[in-house]
């Protein structure tokens, strides 16, 4: 296996989910601000390029706890939340780690 970079998670399984090189962020870019308009295209890119849009738009909305898909929908969701807060100010990741999903 290649060597992982830093924003890289190594391959795991979690709850019989494999995740392999997951990113950590999906742009460079974090918002500010000032750069709301640059931002949100290229963050719309970057989790559109991974298909996780609908945890953004919510036509992939939370299924109760007891389904047999809960697991898979929380851990995605969850990985979509931290691209978020991983691309943003130090100042604005409080606003998005209070909500409890990533739409």
């Amino acid at each position: 296996m290649a060597a992982s970079s830093s924003s890289t998670v190594n391959q795991t399984e979690i709850g019989g989910v494999r995740t392999e090189n997951v990113p950590m962020q999906v742009i460079n870019l974090r918002l500010t601000k000032e750069n709301y308009l640059s931002w949100s295209p290229a963050m719309t890119m970057g989790i559109a390029a991974r298909d996780r849009m609908i945890y953004i738009d919510g036509s992939n909305p939370e299924p109760a706890k007891t389904s047999g898909v809960w697991r898979t929908w929380f851990l995605e969701d969850n990985q979509v939340k931290t691209w978020i807060v991983n691309s943003v100010s130090p100042e604005i990741q409080p606003l998005i780690l209070r909500k409890k999903t990533a739409r």
